[in-house]
């Protein structure tokens, strides 16, 4: 019933593909209002194991009436996601997801643009959110040492290679060092930041207390919402909540 519902909530939003130059094909959903001066873009979590990539938080934001896009992270290893980085150490597919937000950015003159994600999501809002110099990230749960999260267990190997080649293109640090090095590289300061997070689950110790650290150093403007939760699956449960009423205060 609940996958029928969600086939019926994406044929009605016309799941589309934007081609890039290089040929990478990006599939997308996108809402516009006309009178909406704010875009707020959704990037995708790791589907559940044995399934392909999905579109994250359509229904969740369906009563807000802001523009809004959905990117789809149908790369990688079984088409699970690839942080709309990389396939095999090449770099073209950043490329076309850089060059697309450009263009959906530029549609209108908006007033503020939002990224947003959890997880892998999470990670890819943070790192374009930095690249593009958007106006506002909310960030669930997201990795920030990208080499160390995709080679603590052998299961993640086939994702990791997939993305740094085989042999492997770009080493566990370079991996590591890229959204440190975007954090860092910001003069602006421009974008605020809000992260959920659980303080009692494994990628709080590993990953986001560094990141918490790093952006209060480089003086982003940060906002912190903290859980109990004990997996980092549950990160679905406690941020949709989140998300709503972060989009309430800042639209």
């Amino acid at each position: 019933m609940i996958k029928k519902q969600l086939v019926k909530v994406y044929f009605a939003w016309k799941d589309r593909v934007w081609k890039h130059q290089n040929g990478f094909k990006l599939n997308y959903l996108m809402k516009k209002y006309k009178k909406s001066t704010t875009l707020v873009v959704f990037f995708s979590a790791f589907p559940r194991t044995g399934m392909s990539a999905t579109y994250n938080y359509v229904q969740t934001t369906k009563g807000l009436s802001t523009d809004r896009l959905f990117i789809l992270d149908n790369f990688g290893h079984g088409k699970r996601g690839a942080y709309y980085l990389m396939e095999q150490g090449d770099r073209k597919l950043e490329e076309a997801v850089s060059d697309f937000l450009l263009e959906k950015m530029a549609i209108k003159t908006y007033e503020k643009i939002i990224f947003v994600g959890t997880s892998k999501g999470g990670y890819a809002a943070m790192y374009y959110g930095l690249k593009m110099n958007v106006d506002e990230i909310i960030a669930g749960a997201p990795q920030y040492y990208l080499g160390d999260y995709l080679t603590d267990v052998p299961e993640k190997k086939p994702i990791f290679l997939n993305i740094v080649g085989n042999p492997p293109k770009f080493t566990k640090k370079e991996l590591n060092d890229l959204l440190p090095q975007k954090i860092k590289g910001d003069t602006s300061r421009k974008t605020k930041f809000h992260i959920h997070y659980s303080s009692e689950e494994h990628t709080y110790e590993d990953h986001i207390k560094y990141l918490l650290n790093d952006l209060k150093l480089a003086q982003f403007e940060v906002y912190e919402n903290i859980e109990k939760y004990k997996k980092h699956q549950e990160v679905a449960l406690y941020f949709p909540q989140f998300l709503i009423q972060t989009l309430q205060k800042i639209i």
